[in-house]
């Protein structure tokens, strides 16, 4: 528990952004128990679910206060006024984005008390500028904490101007040289401002090279290109004299090189991969008619194919950031693509490594760009392997061993039997299966015959497990869940005319969804103010306007358009089903076919409208019954905003970790 007298305040500025904001206090208060510090939240205009919330973080937490602005102010403003708000001999300024590992604070202050020039302190992590020190495959930011622990005491280097994600100020210095300056507004290149003006009156910025925190490299605000590169002309005006030999002198020192070299990989080249890469970019460009950009990424594939080298990693490689005495579970994927699969799967794995689990990824291949369209980032970075026999080669030790999809079950149950693989489960989702389980029969051998391989399962709805265990296959569920600090009812502008938000899935394998566009024709001929937006990873030609937002998978994107719509029509819940949660949980009316596991918690009007039958004019009348009338509407969503209540995605991580540690009793 902090003390009355603390040693250090730390100022966070927040404005919304609640999933990564709950996860940054959460570690501060379980890792920065042992200091004594006081947490100053300076609240810049949040909405209402993010103030309610940080409001619950101060209850009978006597060392976490709260402070609003009484008007937006920006992140620099923010900061300097949460500087004015404590008196402690240090101050650390921290973004909402950072999660903290035991320890932190002690040793930033350490740093900073062994010599009275030192002025600011930053940790290391996985996306910070100069800074970062990418975590290897397998491991997450608590492992690279704890390796970094272990070495051998050394100097803490300069790095002239620090990064303001998670910075350790020395307020006598700052009283100094001032706060931050707020020409910068929304606080681009004003931690950089702040560090020329302490290293030119003769202060030293330094990082400390034992600590190591995990920062997802997202901004307080939308990005504003415009104003980037103001606040950079900006500072260079004010610095283009020393800024420039100072960072030179940095960079000649490499003062981060001997710690960089400790997690060197292997690499290998990677024709086989690169090609399919780039395949896959010529394809996208393609679909988007650009004949050139696809010539282009043909050409520019081709010229970078021999330099193209990936990680290779080992066993032993892999054992070599993996803390002792924690539980190991490792989640296989097929592929790493960015497919709702794969989201859930990172989902798990973020959360279990919160929980404190050494929880991996593990694929084949991979999309270059998945690390690019998550909102969320990797807490723990994939295991990519070449194919099935590099996998059984180099598959480190495992406690748990998942197969996410029928096609990775025989690989976990080679691992099993190899004695690398632990306790096998095969994991089958709500969309593994769906109506195809009863009505195909390839599907159904697939499943069963993954069943078999196993000894462990567990299922995501009810439909699946009765399936199982009509055949006598045993398993656990654990019904699926969203993150509700995302998905909530969110305050954004709306349009005066109605507004239809269409979670397209009737022709992932191509065609045209002629179903789909009778539906919406009909709603047209009824709403000539209709607005439509498609959702959906194909654009096939619809012949109405509409707007076409394609797959989306940032989530705070995917919220914001539930949150403009009026209504959902959703044809792809004969999947995973949590675009319906996601819906339902941000307080918009949803239309949905009765198929599969819907029903588990769609309920025909009392949250949503389910459609028995595949007829255009009966989804079209339920559409329109809703855009009409405004009391139904709030009715389905209130008892939506309900039902969401029990599909947490935290609970749904909890009850899979309880699953797992009863197999090691």
């Amino acid at each position: 528990m902090p003390i009355s007298t603390p040693i250090c305040d730390i100022v966070l500025p927040v404005f919304n952004g609640l999933s990564r904001v709950r996860n940054c206090i959460q570690s501060l208060c379980d890792h920065t128990s042992d200091e004594a510090y006081r947490l100053y939240i300076v609240d810049d205009g949040s909405d209402a679910k993010t103030a309610t919330a940080l409001e619950h973080f101060c209850k009978d937490r006597p060392y976490i206060s709260l402070h609003r602005n009484p008007v937006p102010m920006g992140w620099v403003r923010s900061c300097n006024m949460g500087i004015t708000l404590g008196k402690a001999p240090y101050v650390v300024l921290i973004n909402g984005g950072v999660i903290v590992t035991p320890g932190w604070l002690r040793q930033l202050v350490l740093c900073a008390g062994s010599d009275p020039r030192i002025a600011a302190v930053n940790p290391l992590a996985h996306h910070a500028p100069h800074l970062d020190l990418p975590m290897p495959p397998g491991a997450n930011f608590y492992d690279m904490a704890w390796v970094l622990s272990q070495q051998p005491c050394r100097p803490h280097p300069e790095i002239v101007t620090g990064a303001g994600f998670c910075f350790l100020l020395r307020r006598a210095a700052l009283e100094k040289v001032g706060y931050f300056d707020e020409a910068y507004g929304q606080g681009e290149d004003g931690d950089a401002d702040l560090c020329m003006r302490l290293v030119t009156s003769g202060f030293r910025v330094v990082s400390a090279n034992d600590v190591y925190v995990y920062y997802d490299g997202q901004g307080m605000t939308a990005e504003d290109n415009a104003r980037c590169q103001e606040n950079l002309n900006r500072f260079h005006r004010r610095w283009s004299q020393d800024y420039p030999k100072r960072f030179f002198a940095l960079r000649t020192n490499h003062s981060l090189r001997s710690l960089r070299v400790l997690f060197l990989e292997p690499r290998r080249l990677d024709v086989l991969n690169s090609m399919k890469n780039t395949y896959r970019r010529m394809r996208q460009c393609w679909r988007r008619r650009e004949i050139r950009a696809a010539l282009m990424e043909a050409a520019q594939g081709i010229t970078l194919l021999a330099e193209r080298r990936r990680t290779g990693p080992t066993r032993t490689t892999v054992r070599r950031f993996t803390r002792p005495g924690c539980l190991i579970i490792t989640y296989i994927l097929p592929e790493m693509a960015s497919r709702e699969h794969m989201a859930s799967v990172v989902r798990w794995v973020n959360e279990l490594v919160l929980l404190g689990v050494g929880a991996r990824v593990v694929a084949l291949r991979e999309d270059p760009g998945m690390f690019r369209v998550f909102g969320w980032r990797f807490l723990s970075t994939p295991i990519v392997f070449d194919g099935v026999p590099d996998l059984l080669r180099n598959f480190a030790d495992s406690d748990i061993t998942v197969a996410t999809h029928w096609t990775t079950a025989s690989w976990v149950a080679q691992l099993v039997r190899s004695g690398r693989g632990g306790h096998g489960v095969y994991l089958a989702r709500a969309c593994e299966g769906g109506d195809a389980i009863e009505s195909d029969s390839t599907v159904r051998h697939q499943v069963l015959s993954a069943c078999a391989m196993l000894a462990h399962r567990i299922v995501q709805s009810d439909l699946l497990k009765t399936f199982f265990s009509e055949r006598g296959y045993a398993a656990t569920k654990v019904a699926i869940g969203v993150d509700l600090d995302v998905f909530y009812p969110r305050e954004v502008p709306r349009p005066p005319h109605p507004v239809l938000l269409v979670i397209q899935g009737l022709c992932q394998s191509g065609g045209k969804p002629t179903h789909l566009i009778e539906i919406i024709q009909q709603v047209r001929t009824r709403l000539p103010d209709l607005e439509v937006i498609i959702c959906g990873e194909q654009d096939p030609p619809f012949p109405f306007p509409y707007r076409h937002e394609g797959a989306v998978w940032n989530p705070d994107r995917r919220a914001e358009l539930y949150a403009q719509a009026d209504v959902l029509l959703d044809d792809s819940s004969g999947t995973g089903g949590h675009s319906i949660l996601e819906a339902l949980a941000c307080g918009i009316a949803c239309v949905l076919p009765a198929v599969g596991h819907v029903a588990e918690y769609a309920k025909n009007g009392e949250n949503c409208l389910l459609i028995g039958q595949k007829n255009s004019t009966t989804f079209s009348d339920a559409i329109v019954a809703l855009l009409q009338s405004p009391s139904l509407r709030k009715k389905l969503a209130a008892g939506g905003l309900q039902t969401v209540r029990s599909f947490c995605h935290k609970r749904e991580t909890r009850e899979m970790l309880h699953f797992f540690k009863t197999l090691r009793k």
